[in-house]
């Protein structure tokens, strides 16, 4: 490397330092490599990288096979990224466990892109409240594969019931295709309602990740929450 490049990188580390919110998303991911990667130029591998993910956050999320075709990432760049996605989603998750309050749709909106962004099977969530809406408990239900996954009536009721939990908000993602509830999210979602309001525990809302946004079911019109 030349001297020229290191002093590329101590500008560019400072630059970051001071204002990371105003880095261009392919200069992010220089800073990020620049621990796997000590005496190469990574920019070329950088802008690559966003010119094939779009975003900073999309590179993050991309699937290592996907990762491995751009040319200058190998084994190690990869480990680093999604070291770094880890880090992130296990530092939201622990923050809001700290502050578990999901009185707010933000923070309900922005967990589930946390949990659900980038996983590759549809996996269905439930968050467990109690009558102020803090967060008693939120648990991975089932995970299936690209298309479907399972969910058992009776034993979301079982754990709400174990849990004392008085209103309950289920969420799943579509890892591939249209953003849209099937008509079999709408039925399934119908049926939990039904068993759950017979023991006095309130289905809030049903919702839908994926592509970066949330979407609710009680929002959208698709079946009346009581």
């Amino acid at each position: 490397m030349t001297e020229h490049n290191d002093g590329h990188r101590d500008r560019l580390r400072a630059r970051f330092i001071e204002n990371p919110n105003s880095t261009p998303d392919y200069e992010k991911i220089e800073v990020l490599l620049y621990g796997v990667l000590p005496r190469l130029d990574v920019k070329p591998a950088a802008k690559r990288l966003i010119d094939k993910f779009g975003t900073f956050m999309g590179v993050l999320d991309a699937d290592p096979d996907e990762l491995l075709k751009i040319k200058g990432v190998g084994n190690a760049v990869i480990a680093q990224i999604k070291l770094f996605n880890i880090a992130r989603r296990l530092g939201y998750v622990n923050k809001m466990n700290m502050t578990p309050s999901y009185d707010n749709k933000d923070n309900i909106n922005n967990f589930l892109l946390q949990r659900l962004n980038g996983e590759k099977r549809e996996v269905f969530v439930v968050i467990y409240l109690d009558s102020f809406w803090k967060r008693i408990s939120d648990e991975e239900h089932s995970k299936g594969n690209a298309k479907e996954c399972s969910v058992y009536n009776n034993l979301i009721l079982a754990e709400a019931l174990k849990l004392g939990s008085s209103n309950v908000i289920i969420a799943h993602n579509h890892p591939h295709g249209m953003l849209q509830f099937s008509e079999t999210d709408k039925d399934e979602t119908i049926k939990l309602q039904s068993v759950l309001n017979k023991n006095n525990i309130r289905l809030y809302d049903h919702l839908l990740v994926g592509q970066g946004v949330v979407l609710s079911m009680k929002e959208s019109g698709l079946l009346v929450f009581k």
